[in-house]
């Protein structure tokens, strides 16, 4: 069971934090290994790091990555393009299969029921994005597809060989000047009649702990196939992942962040070598109004609120797509 983190030095408190977090829940877990994919991490953060690793008696493999020519255009994602790294894998690695988890995540739970999901004939597996139909559309899925959020995907690396999926994504940026989404759109494009969804509990999202309600999403992103509540309700109970979207609440290196487990983040940091600095960042006015509207206005003030806003975004969406 191998498991692969990317990024730079921007975000590697997220990483560190992250990965002490998944060894200090997977203690019993014998059989798995962890890997971290780096571009332009410090030499001391690579040590503290792999310091880390010992303490819990592992071996972190490191691997430096090196942006092929190819990906030049590629826009960073926050103020990394490591993310990337991920369509490099088939290659990167000899496994059948790998997970990749973004670093701005806690990992709250044994992670050895994800080696025993089924994804033959699937090229991913991930959880349920929570976006408009409109992103959807201009990846080309169908109403009734479901569409997944990058940051942990299970990749499936044998079909993506047998299929050649690297060549396919060089493809893709070649006819392409610009995708959206990042590398979450370009993986929901190309794989997007080869997609497994899994439960929420392995990716827990920001906008479902602010909905809490299945029917409320579905009614917000008009989806047509989505989770049922239990699932929802298991999720937000025993979460094996949680992932700090941005969505209304920031990051919680944001000194003004309102994500509900800021607080557990904070309290690993405060106990690491790391720095313990938080950012002036804030959310923006626009946030900060859709945040208020949603907690003291009726959900259908909400809704509205969101409808208009969804106007311009399509707009810029369909621009995009025009535009590639």
């Amino acid at each position: 069971m191998k498991i692969i983190y990317a990024c730079d030095n921007h975000y590697f408190r997220y990483v560190y934090i992250s990965i002490w977090t998944l060894l200090e829940h997977n203690a019993e877990n014998k059989d798995l290994d962890i890997v971290f994919i780096e571009q332009g991490v410090s030499t001391q953060n690579l040590s503290l790091l792999s310091n880390l690793g010992t303490q819990y008696g592992r071996e972190i493999l490191i691997r430096k990555f090196y942006m092929p020519k190819q990906y030049d255009n590629l826009p960073a994602v926050g103020a990394s393009k490591t993310t990337f790294s991920k369509f490099l894998f088939s290659s990167m690695f000899d496994d059948d299969k790998v997970i990749f988890i973004d670093p701005d995540t806690l990992i709250l739970g044994d992670l050895r029921s994800m080696d025993k999901i089924d994804i033959s004939g699937y090229m991913v597996a991930g959880v349920i994005e929570n976006l408009p139909e409109y992103h959807r559309v201009a990846a080309g899925m169908k109403s009734e597809e479901s569409y997944i959020n990058g940051g942990m995907v299970i990749c499936n690396l044998k079909l993506w060989r047998e299929v050649d999926f690297e060549r396919q994504v060089l493809e893709y940026m070649t006819k392409n000047s610009c995708n959206n989404n990042f590398d979450q759109g370009i993986i929901n494009e190309l794989c997007r009649d080869k997609i497994k969804i899994i439960p929420p509990k392995y990716n827990l999202l920001a906008e479902v702990m602010e909905f809490r309600s299945a029917e409320k999403l579905k009614m917000r992103y008009g989806f047509e196939r989505y989770y049922e509540q239990g699932d929802l309700d298991e999720a937000l109970i025993s979460p094996l992942i949680v992932h700090f979207t941005y969505f209304l609440y920031g990051k919680p290196l944001m000194r003004k962040c309102n994500h509900p487990y800021t607080e557990l983040f904070r309290d690993y940091l405060d106990r690491s070598p790391l720095d313990h600095t938080l950012s002036s960042d804030d959310c923006n006015a626009k946030v900060k109004m859709r945040r208020w509207v949603l907690h003291h206005m009726p959900f259908r003030v909400y809704l509205l609120t969101e409808k208009v806003l969804d106007i311009r975004r399509r707009r810029m969406i369909s621009y995009a797509s025009v535009s590639s």
